[in-house]
C-alpha cells in the first residue's frame, strides 16, 4: 500500500543507460532490423492487446490478460455487456484480484492462472544456487534455452508468447518482482523487447538478454526460489476420430470458466422455485424443465448457449431418431413446450421454441 504522503508523487522513470527505449532512435533501429530479420512476428499479436496494468500490483494479471487475448482464447465468461473478454478482474481461479492486490503474484501462481484460463503453459525456472554449484554450466544453459525460445517465438507466425518473471532491481530499475511479455528479439545486440505493462513507470524497452537472464535468476524473497520464464500457446485440440461423425460439437471451455459456470448452475438449482403463475401444473417433467431453465437464465445463458453446436447434421438426426423411441424424451419435449407456452412465465421468456425434425 502507498502511504498518503506518496499518493500521486511520481510520473514515470528514466530507464537505466544500458536499456534502450522503444521509441528512441536506437530503439527504432533495433525494431526495423529485427523486423527485417523476421524476429518480430509475435510483436503484432501482442501489440494489438498491449495494455497498462490498472493497479501497481497487477503486472502479472495485466500481462496474462494481454497474452490470453493475443492468443484469441475465448474466456467463455461475460466481460461487459454482450462481450466475452479477458481483463484483470475476471482471471480468478487459483487466486483472484483481491488476493493479488494484497500479496502479489508468484511465478507458480501465474502458471496456474494461465492454465486455468485456457493456455497451454510451460514454466522454466532459473537454476538455484545449489544447482549452479553442482553444475557450473547450469546458469549458462538456462540463458541459452531462453535465447532459443525467444528466437523461436519471435520468428513464429503462430500465436505464442514468452512471459518473463524477473527482478527489476537486478536490471537496475526501481521496484521488485515483475512480469512482462517479450515482444521481439534483436539479433545484433542480443536484446529482447520488453513490453512493460507498467507504462506509467517505464516505456517498452530493449534489454540485453543476458541481463534479463540474470534478473530472472534473482531469488523471490516471498517464495525463496528464483524466477524464470513461461511459454504460453494455444492448447492443442483433439481431432475427431476418422469414421466417427460428431452430432454435437463442444467448444473449448477454460477450466476457470467451466468451474464458475458449474458452481453458478449448482447454486441456482438448489434455490426454491417460484410458483408457476400460468397454471402449468406440477408434473415432474415440467418442474424439472422449469428448474433447469431458471438455473440457466441466472448463469449466463448467452455463454451456455455456445456450449452445444450442431456438428454432423446427419449424425444428430440419427441420435434424435433413436431418442424418440423413449417415452421420457417425449415427456421432456412436451414439458419444454408447455413451459414456454405458460402465459406470464418470466423464467422461460428468453428461450427459443423447440424444433426437433424427425
Amino acid at each position: 500500500a502507498v502511504s498518503p504522503g506518496n499518493a500521486g508523487r511520481f510520473y514515470q522513470r528514466v530507464l537505466p543507460s544500458q536499456q534502450v527505449p522503444f521509441a528512441s532512435d536506437e530503439g527504432r533501429r533495433f525494431f526495423k532490423e529485427a523486423l527485417a530479420a523476421g524476429t518480430m512476428e509475435n510483436y503484432f499479436f501482442l501489440a494489438e492487446q498491449f495494455r497498462t496494468q490498472d493497479e501497481p500490483m497487477f503486472c502479472g494479471l495485466s500481462t496474462l490478460a494481454m497474452v490470453l487475448n493475443s492468443l484469441r482464447i475465448d474466456p467463455m465468461r461475460t466481460w461487459k455487456g454482450a462481450w466475452r473478454w479477458f481483463n484483470e478482474q475476471n482471471l480468478g481461479c487459483c487466486t483472484g484480484p483481491e488476493q493479488v492486490r494484497e500479496s502479489g503474484l508468484s511465478f507458480d501462481m501465474f502458471k496456474c492462472l494461465a492454465g486455468c484460463n485456457g493456455a497451454d503453459v510451460v514454466g522454466h525456472r532459473a537454476p538455484t544456487e545449489e544447482e549452479c554449484e553442482r553444475d557450473p554450466t547450469a546458469q549458462q544453459s538456462f540463458v541459452d534455452a531462453f535465447r532459443a525460445a525467444v528466437r523461436a517465438a519471435s520468428r513464429s507466425e503462430e500465436r505464442e508468447c514468452i512471459v518473463m518473471c524477473y527482478s527489476r532491481k537486478t536490471l537496475g530499475q526501481s521496484g521488485g518482482g515483475h512480469f512482462s511479455p517479450v515482444g521481439g528479439y534483436h539479433e545484433g545486440s542480443d536484446a529482447v523487447l520488453i513490453l512493460d505493462v507498467a507504462r506509467f513507470k517505464y516505456p517498452p524497452h530493449w534489454a540485453r538478454l543476458v541481463d534479463v537472464g540474470e534478473a530472472m535468476s534473482a531469488v523471490d524473497a516471498d517464495t525463496g526460489r528464483p524466477r524464470g520464464w513461461l511459454h504460453l500457446r494455444l492448447p492443442s485440440r483433439r481431432s475427431d476420430e476418422p469414421g466417427l461423425p460428431m452430432p454435437l460439437r463442444i467448444p473449448f471451455v477454460p477450466a476457470a470458466a467451466g468451474r464458475r459456470l458449474s458452481e453458478a448452475l449448482a447454486a441456482s438449482l438448489q434455490e426454491e422455485m417460484p410458483e408457476c403463475t400460468g397454471g402449468c401444473g406440477q408434473a415432474a417433467a415440467m418442474t424439472a424443465v422449469r428448474r433447469w431453465l431458471r438455473a440457466v437464465s441466472k448463469a449466463e445463458p448467452q455463454v451456455l448457449g455456445q456450449l452445444l453446436r450442431v456438428g454432423d447434421a446427419a449424425a444428430l438426426h440419427e441420435v434424435l431418431s433413436r431418442l424418440s423411441r423413449f417415452p421420457v424424451f417425449h415427456d421432456l419435449c412436451s414439458a419444454y413446450a408447455g413451459a414456454l407456452a405458460a402465459p406470464g412465465d418470466a423464467i422461460t421468456a428468453d428461450f427459443p421454441p423447440l424444433r426437433v425434425l424427425l
